[in-house]
C-alpha cells in the first residue's frame, strides 16, 4: 500500500510540472497530497523527495513564447510565468523576447528561424544548458550572457549573433568548454 501511495506521489509530481500552474500552486498542491496520503511520520521524507522531483532536470517543462515583449512578462509564456532555471524555453518563429532585467534565467534555450532575443543594456540572462539559435541572437552593450551548466553547453544552430555584452562561462568545472 505504502509503495502504491508513493507511486501516486509521483505521478502527480510528473503531471503537475505539465500543468500551466504557478511553481508556487504546485508546491501547495504537492503537501497536500502528502499530507493526505501518508502518516504525520513519513510524508515529511516523501516531500522532501517531491521537491527533489520539482527542480531536478528530469522535470524539465517547456516553455514557449506566445507572444512577443519582454521576457519577464508571465503572459507571455505559454506556463503563464517567466522562465524558470528548469524551463527548456522555445522562441518560435516570429516571436522577439527583449531581455530587460538583470537575473533572467532558463534551462536552455532554442531560437527559431526568424524569432530572436534581445538582450537590453543592463540585463543579464543565465542559461543551465545547451543554447539552439536558428534565428537571432542580439546582446548588447552593458548586458551579460551566462552560461551556468554543471555540465558543457552546446551552442548550435546557424543564426545570427550580435554581441557586444559580456559572456561568462561558469560551467562548474574547470574541464568544462562550450
Amino acid at each position: 500500500l505504502e509503495f502504491m501511495k508513493t507511486m501516486i506521489l509521483i505521478l502527480s509530481v510528473l503531471v503537475l510540472f505539465e500543468l500551466k500552474f504557478s511553481l508556487s500552486s504546485k508546491i501547495y498542491a504537492v503537501c497536500l497530497l502528502c499530507r493526505s496520503l501518508f502518516k504525520e511520520g513519513t510524508y515529511k521524507i516523501r516531500l522532501v523527495i517531491s521537491f527533489i522531483l520539482l527542480n531536478s532536470g528530469v522535470v524539465m517543462a517547456n516553455n514557449t513564447a506566445i507572444s512577443s515583449g519582454a521576457w519577464e512578462t508571465g503572459t507571455n509564456w505559454s506556463s503563464g510565468v517567466a522562465p524558470l532555471a528548469s524551463d527548456v524555453v522555445i522562441v518560435p518563429a516570429g516571436f522577439t523576447m527583449n531581455v530587460n532585467l538583470s537575473g533572467d534565467l532558463c534551462g536552455s534555450l532554442t531560437i527559431a528561424a526568424t524569432g530572436a532575443v534581445i538582450l537590453n543594456s543592463g540585463s543579464s540572462i543565465n542559461i543551465g544548458g545547451n543554447f539552439n539559435n536558428a534565428g537571432s541572437f542580439t546582446a548588447n552593450a552593458g548586458s551579460t550572457l551566462t552560461f551556468n551548466g554543471a555540465l558543457t553547453s552546446i551552442i548550435s544552430g546557424g543564426g545570427t549573433y550580435a554581441i557586444a555584452g559580456t559572456i561568462v562561462l561558469n560551467m562548474g568545472s574547470a574541464a568544462a568548454a562550450l
